[in-house]
């Protein structure tokens, strides 16, 4: 039945390109990405910093960079397709049917204005009158778990901790009962015990109000936890994408395979944590030939240097990589 079920995103071979030296030559930090998440799912988006990440986050709320310019793909918002839509109406959707959660709260607050008052603009911008966005507001901020909600209405930015930053970042993402929220590295700042609040909160926001997330991060235990499924990006592409519990108990790839080595176990106790050898390729090494993982590959074959690895599908699951024919026995 879920399969018939609409996406509320649907990302379809988007290719985002920027600059690269002088003379200036057009290079893909995301390159033919396809991903979707449906009405009241929560999806990761995994890899490591340089893989594309926020490139495509900013490309599907129309925030990337002016440098950046978007030659390729669809990006399909609740069956509108949004890269047709002007500034002004995307502009509209952000902060109603679309909102964001950035990594650095600190940096996206205003610190000249109340937080309670930057809570209730989202509203205000949205029709509600001075009286039902101030209400808006105090009542979101105790749903995302603000304590004294009414004094913390009237403090500035830099008064709160890193913690009650974000969650007033989630409240302001949250205030008008978006259709998608896209969580960009939400914790990242954060020390352990207020990540795991966070989450928390976010899960919540998604159980009771239905709302559709997009999770990116670098951290598969919170993916584990959190998403029912998940796209590994690497260099800008998508490796392996299924659902979670198998991807990150049977991953195919060996980039995938490399994440999971290299991720702590409760149940491992003595097992050595095997980091993956190299880097992510920068953009002026990236000239599309071949796997982009070649370089940093123990399994790699004269063939992946040479051609692009096969995309492979088998019940709900695809991998970028030929190993997938073996391993699914196509």
């Amino acid at each position: 039945m879920t399969d018939k079920i609409p996406p509320v995103l649907a990302v379809e071979k988007l290719t985002v390109e920027f600059p690269v030296g002088k003379p200036a030559e057009y290079r893909p930090a995301v390159k033919e990405v396809s991903l979707q998440v449906k009405p009241g799912e929560m999806v990761g988006l995994v890899g490591e910093s340089g893989c594309g990440k926020t490139v495509t986050a900013l490309s599907v709320a129309g925030l990337q960079p002016e440098t950046a310019r978007i030659s390729h793909g669809k990006i399909r918002f609740q069956g509108t397709e949004l890269l047709s839509l002007t500034e002004e109406q995307r502009s509209r959707l952000r902060g109603q049917e679309l909102s964001m959660i950035f990594q650095e709260p600190m940096t996206a607050l205003n610190p000249l204005m109340k937080v309670g008052k930057q809570i209730a603009e989202a509203a205000r911008v949205h029709g509600a009158s001075r009286q039902e966005a101030r209400e808006k507001a105090l009542s979101i901020m105790e749903q995302v778990g603000l304590p004294d909600a009414e004094r913390l209405y009237g403090e500035y930015p830099h008064r709160l901790s890193g913690g009650m930053c974000q969650r007033v970042m989630i409240a302001m993402a949250l205030l008008n009962r978006p259709a998608l929220l896209i969580a960009d590295e939400p914790t990242t700042a954060l020390d352990v015990t207020i990540q795991a609040q966070i989450l928390e909160v976010i899960r919540s926001m998604n159980r009771e109000m239905g709302t559709a997330v997009l999770l990116i991060s670098h951290d598969l235990g919170v993916i584990r936890r959190m998403c029912s499924r998940v796209y590994i990006l690497y260099a800008g592409q998508v490796v392996e994408s299924g659902p979670t519990e198998q991807v990150l108990s049977q991953p195919i790839h060996p980039y995938t395979k490399g994440l999971v080595a290299s991720l702590p176990s409760l149940s491992g106790r003595g097992k050595k944590l095997r980091p993956i050898p190299g880097t992510v390729p920068p953009l002026e090494e990236r000239d599309g030939k071949g796997c982009p993982f070649y370089n940093r590959c123990e399994r790699r074959r004269p063939q992946c240097e040479a051609g692009s690895p096969p995309r492979l599908e088998k019940n709900g699951r695809m991998a970028l990589c030929i190993d997938a024919k073996e391993e699914w026995g196509l």
